[in-house]
């Protein structure tokens, strides 16, 4: 069974968590059935962007990169406190865990800005959020990344993209990466993509 971490923050976009509970959801019903999404956060209950609100399985405190395969972080509006949470010293330190046992690693939108914060990118190809006169993407030269005016990109174990748009491909990509090619047309095909 391949483990994957949905880490939620407050101010996250649901959209962009909701393409990997979805895909992975109907994978875990008609697909190979061989993945399991857990979500956690730093404290019990978050709101969404738009205060759509979420009870998460587990602490992020209790969660081991031991036992996970992946780590997805959505991102979300400063506005609505996402970097407050990604901040945190547990948030990167989480992120470190996941890199330092090679496990892959997704950050969706601003969700790669925690990523650049902790340093994984370092030297490594990534993207961000394009727009807002490029406030995000010129983080990443700042923050030692190599930057990539795409919407998705892929380097070694470490996935970028750069909108929430983009989120239901990544998390293709990724059920991919921990299923088969063969899997992933049929959920495509499944869920009408």
């Amino acid at each position: 069974m391949k483990k994957i971490l949905l880490l939620l923050s407050d101010g996250f976009e649901a959209l962009e968590a909701s393409a990997f509970t979805d895909v992975f959801g109907w994978n875990n019903t008609i697909g190979s059935r061989d993945t399991l999404l857990v979500t956690a956060s730093v404290k019990p209950e978050i709101s969404s962007t738009w205060n759509f609100k979420v009870v998460t399985e587990e602490s992020l405190g209790n969660i081991s990169a031991d036992d996970y395969d992946a780590l997805v972080i959505p991102g979300g509006f400063g506005s609505a406190g996402f970097f407050r949470d990604t901040k945190l010293k547990v948030f990167q330190e989480k992120i470190w865990e996941f890199y330092s046992r090679d496990r892959y690693i997704v950050g969706v939108c601003t969700g790669v800005i925690p990523l650049l914060e902790s340093g994984v990118l370092k030297g490594k190809r990534a993207t961000t959020y394009l727009l807002d006169n490029d406030r995000y993407f010129k983080q990443i030269e700042r923050n030692c990344a190599v930057p990539v005016r795409e919407d998705i990109v892929v380097h070694d174990k470490l996935i970028t993209s750069s909108a929430p748009g983009s989120a239901v491909e990544v998390a293709f990509i990724l059920l991919e990466l921990l299923t088969s090619k063969e899997n992933v047309s049929y959920i495509r095909e499944a869920m009408g993509f």
